[in-house]
């Protein structure tokens, strides 16, 4: 995707790390996305349809919020965040 960007596994999700940091993986119906700050959580959570990743089911990690993917738009707005945190790294 991204130089340095290495495909892993992330809380048993396939995701992508950059320089020992977890980016974002693949989980339910999206693409769940490492929150820079309590700011950008609080961003991205005020958007449509965006849901806390729940590690085992139960345990909600707010720090991970599952941008949803269901069309162009999502897509796009799931890898300009990819790309925000990757660039944070």
């Amino acid at each position: 995707m991204w130089p340095d960007m290495k495909s892993k596994n992330v809380f048993g999700h396939r995701g992508w790390v950059r320089a020992g940091r977890m980016i974002g993986f693949v989980a339910d119906s999206g693409v769940a996305v490492k929150a820079l700050s309590d700011a950008h959580s609080a961003e991205l959570y005020a958007r449509t349809r965006v849901k806390p990743f729940f590690y085992n089911g139960t345990m909600e990690m707010r720090g991970w919020p599952i941008l949803p993917l269901a069309g162009d738009a999502d897509m796009n707005a799931v890898l300009s965040e990819l790309k925000r945190v990757y660039d944070a790294c």
